[in-house]
């Protein structure tokens, strides 16, 4: 057997054959009936007598620069075509046709801009997915279709279905994303077989009450449109488990909606929604929620009803309080409160007893709540930029090990009042970015006093000082192989007697000279008026 980690070679497994290109002879090959030829960059078209490959049932032909198929209906015995990534690919040629035993034919990521009219005759194709093209009309014969039962059209140039869609009776998944839709084709609506229809990144601005017909869909994408509102109708989709409406313009939700009672993930992400209604919390099997980047300043007072939540995530709101009754989420593992306006929160957040993470950045948090330490299954807490100045009771959360506060993951020593954090643990922090927290929040004055700092050398007001052992020199091992000193520059301002210092570069021994590189490489002397 060739070796299999040398793509360059081919490879044999059975009845299956990898190759970068086809061999003179197509009878040294007469058995396959697998042929993978990715990235064949020398073959631009099919040979003559391909069609003596009659046992070939698979040819996947990806990423490769085929120009011309003309010979591929010779392959009468295929059942499975791939194409994808071949693009200098302009059609497929009418002789397609001819593969009447095809079940799956993907020519995703080319340049077509139609299908054949023959396409009709593959009347054994459940899978057809000519994805990322630039697909501008389709023919009626793909009506013939009969046993289609998945037809992905995402990202090409449609503007509308033709009428024959209605024909194909097995239809159950179809990707009409990534088009030009500015209305839902009005054919949809005779696919009541549909169980998952995508229409993402579309313009719609509505929704054609025609498509209630489509009671049996269970996946619904109508995200990155134009919507304003969410028509009453969609309450028909009693078997919706997934809705997706994130990236429109939507500001109200109707009360309708509760009737989805199936439905286990909403996406609401960028809307206008400025408020919820109560009847939002009514949904029995609901477990997650996106409500991200909207206008929410409140959340409803039922929101507890959830019970089945796993997952709820309210990113980027103008909220300034959450209900009590958020302790009542039993099953919220994941809660997402980045880039609110909080300045607390509510006591009972110590009820969710199966919260993992916790996400409260950017926010106006002073204090945590006393019920955080009954967080007890809580692993993840993010505190970043709150203006906290104690994190002493998270001592106390048996599970917790991770904390992000001041742009940092924080290790348990550093769980205290702030004011509490001491130099000498400068001397002992791997972790850079964390040694340059605690320079931030101690202050090199303070650090400067307790760790004995040596003076090396002083110009005008400038202080050159020097703290030894705090750099950590490491080898590829990871093991510390020597330490470098912390050189500080001290700065006394003339006219207030404010003390300012900053780091300079290790082999600094001069003062005039780290003033200078403090100023990118310009003398004091240089400047009008010193500061």
């Amino acid at each position: 057997m060739d070796d299999l980690n040398d793509s360059s070679k081919p490879f044999r497994q059975g009845d299956s054959l990898w190759v970068h290109d086809l061999p003179e002879n197509l009878d040294d090959i007469a058995h396959v009936k697998s042929l993978i030829l990715h990235h064949a960059d020398r073959i631009k078209e099919l040979p003559k007598d391909i069609g003596n490959l009659t046992k070939l049932t698979k040819l996947s032909m990806c990423a490769s620069r085929l120009t011309n198929l003309e010979n591929i209906g010779d392959l009468t015995s295929l059942t499975y075509l791939d194409l994808y990534d071949n693009r200098s690919l302009l059609s497929l040629p009418e002789s397609i046709g001819n593969l009447i035993n095809l079940t799956y034919l993907c020519p995703r990521q080319g340049k077509l801009t139609t299908l054949p009219e023959s396409i009709g005759k593959l009347i054994n194709l459940t899978h057809l997915t000519p994805k990322s093209n630039k697909i501008t009309t389709l023919p009626e014969s793909i009506g013939n279709l009969v046993n289609l039962t998945h037809l992905d059209l995402s990202c090409n140039q449609l503007g509308d279905l033709p009428k024959s869609i209605e024909n194909i009776p097995n239809l159950i998944n179809l990707n009409l994303s990534k088009n030009q839709l500015s209305t839902i084709p009005k054919v949809i609506s005779r696919l009541v077989g549909l169980t998952h229809l995508y229409l993402c990144a579309n313009e719609l601005t509505n929704l054609t009450e025609k498509i209630s017909s489509l009671t049996n869909l269970t996946y619904l994408n109508l995200g990155w449109n134009q919507l304003i509102v969410i028509p009453e109708f969609v309450s028909d989709f009693k078997k919706l488990d997934c809705l997706i409406l994130r990236d429109n313009q939507i500001s109200i939700l109707p009360n309708s909606m509760v009737n989805l009672s199936n439905l286990t993930y909403l996406d609401l992400q960028n809307n206008k929604l400025s408020s919820l209604p109560e009847s939002i919390c009514n949904f029995p099997k609901l477990g997650q929620i996106c409500l991200r980047e909207n206008q929410l300043t409140s959340l409803p007072v039922s929101l507890g009803n959830l019970n089945n939540l796993t997952a709820l995530d309210l990113d980027r709101n103008n909220l300034i309080s959450l209900p009590e009754s958020i302790g009542d989420l039993s099953n919220l593992s994941k809660l997402n409160l980045r880039h609110n306006s909080l300045t607390e929160l509510p006591k009972s957040i110590g009820n969710l007893n199966n919260l993992t993470e916790l996400h409260l950045e950017n926010n106006q948090i002073e204090t945590l709540p006393e019920s955080i330490i009954d967080l007890t299954n809580l692993i993840e807490l993010n505190l970043d930029n709150n203006p906290l100045t104690d994190l002493s009771i998270l001592q106390r959360a048996p599970g917790l090990n991770k904390v992000k506060f001041l742009g940092v993951n924080l290790s348990r020593r550093y769980w205290t009042k702030i004011s509490d954090w001491e130099p000498k643990w400068l001397l002992d922090e791997d972790n850079a970015e964390i040694r340059r927290v605690l320079v931030t929040q101690i202050g090199y004055e303070r650090i400067c006093d307790e760790l004995n700092a040596i003076v090396l050398d002083v110009w005008r007001e400038y202080t050159l000082v020097k703290i030894d052992g705090i750099e950590k020199i490491y080898n590829r091992g990871s093991v510390i192989v020597n330490t470098e000193p912390m050189v500080l520059l001290k700065m006394t301002c003339p006219s207030t007697s404010h003390i300012h210092i900053l780091r300079v570069p290790p082999e600094m021994a001069s003062a005039e000279k780290a003033i200078t590189w403090i100023n990118h490489g310009i003398h004091p002397n240089s400047f009008d008026i010193e500061t």
